[in-house]
């Protein structure tokens, strides 16, 4: 089986063309925290299932919404060559080993992640399996669409325990994030700045699908899930990854890469290596050299409002107006807060965008423009996040 090479998120390609798509990488899948987990699948299978497919009509799709890709990236997903390594179906992984390791041409290897991701569905719904049958029955009770009810069933079926009745409720998932997403919006105070990043977070494509369409009801019109963007006519977005400046060991020669290796606005990541005293100076010259060009800066970890702070400062000395992104772990609350902030420090509507991402709960940030939700996640099961 194979995937459309649109079902990743729009800055695996921005990524791809900025960096060398043909060049050996290799991208390792773990946990991080919550302790002993079981893989319920052949890990290097699970991968080849992932391969994608590419048609004339999807490259014309990308280059549509300025994502035009290279002879270098369609030759990467053309010839497919991976060496994958994984853990064997039914082996326990701790937190930090890997469950699969990818090497190949980065950009293939790249795209695969947001794919490769949505195991850990399978993976916590497994473990909670194995530990905790009355805590299984209240996790799947109800899912939000039949693929993920079957990739439940499939889950079940491989560490052999039997599945408990599971409902599928479409309606009530659609609704719950409608309104999240309605209540962003009102934060925002205009659909136009609010975004969607959550494909990471699914369980499957088709459960995140639903989630989107619910987003555009709300009047949300982006998503960073090109195939999804696609298939209910939104626009697709992206920005940059913690990848991208790895791939480079450098913020200014990354952000670089990016300004100059593709026409389009540059979105620089201030987080890789220190926030204030690396990646904003970095972002903060290279937009100076061109300010017309309205590029911005994407806040991800830390003090994101002292941050803020510091950037509206430096930006004022030096001249320029870059966009600002606020990306992750933002709810409604936090966008109104960030709101007050902008307009205490003066920032314009249009020069402050937020991106982020939820799969436990709608996330948003944004001081302009852009507050960002992850929409996606039905309940994940508690005793088993990673």
């Amino acid at each position: 089986m194979s995937i459309s090479v649109l079902a990743t998120d729009g800055y695996k390609f921005s990524m791809a063309e900025a960096g060398w798509p043909l060049r050996k990488e290799t991208f390792y899948f773990t946990f991080r925290r919550g302790g002993a987990q079981v893989v319920p699948f052949d890990a290097a299978a699970f991968v080849r299932s992932l391969m994608p497919r590419a048609s004339a009509s999807d490259y014309a799709y990308l280059a549509e919404h300025e994502y035009a890709m290279g002879d270098a990236f369609k030759a990467a997903i053309a010839k497919g060559e991976l060496v994958v390594r994984g853990a064997p179906n039914g082996a326990w992984v701790l937190p930090h080993e890997p469950i699969v390791t990818v090497t190949g041409p980065s950009a293939l290897a790249s795209w695969l992640e947001p794919l490769l991701l949505q195991a850990h569905y399978r993976i916590q719904i497994a473990t909670i399996a194995l530990r905790d049958r009355d805590a299984l029955a209240r996790a799947v009770s109800v899912v939000t669409c039949e693929a993920q009810r079957d990739l439940v069933r499939e889950t079940l079926d491989a560490v052999k325990v039997a599945a408990p009745e599971i409902r599928v409720d479409v309606e009530s998932y659609a609704s719950r994030v409608k309104a999240r997403a309605e209540e962003l919006v009102t934060a925002a105070g205009d659909g136009a700045r609010v975004f969607e990043v959550g494909l990471r977070a699914a369980s499957c494509v088709e459960q995140h699908v639903i989630a989107l369409e619910a987003c555009k009801r709300a009047g949300i019109t982006r998503t960073s899930h090109v195939l999804g963007s696609q298939r209910v006519g939104m626009v697709p977005i992206g920005t940059m990854g913690h990848e991208h400046v790895q791939r480079y060991g450098s913020d200014e020669a990354a952000f670089r890469a990016i300004k100059e290796r593709r026409p389009q606005r540059s979105s620089f990541l201030l987080d890789t290596f220190d926030t204030l005293r690396s990646g904003l100076p970095a972002a903060l010259e290279i937009i100076a050299e061109d300010p017309a060009a309205r590029d911005s800066i994407r806040y991800d970890s830390g003090d994101k409002e002292a941050q803020y702070a510091v950037a509206v400062l430096r930006a004022r000395e030096l001249g320029v107006r870059p966009v600002h992104i606020l990306e992750d772990g933002f709810d409604a609350d936090q966008l109104r807060r960030f709101e007050s902030l902008r307009e205490k420090t003066g920032v314009r509507p249009d020069s402050t965008a937020s991106a982020g991402g939820s799969s436990r709960r709608a996330k948003a940030a944004g001081s302009r423009a852009i507050a960002s939700l992850r929409s996606t996640s039905s309940r994940r099961p508690e005793s088993a996040r990673s």
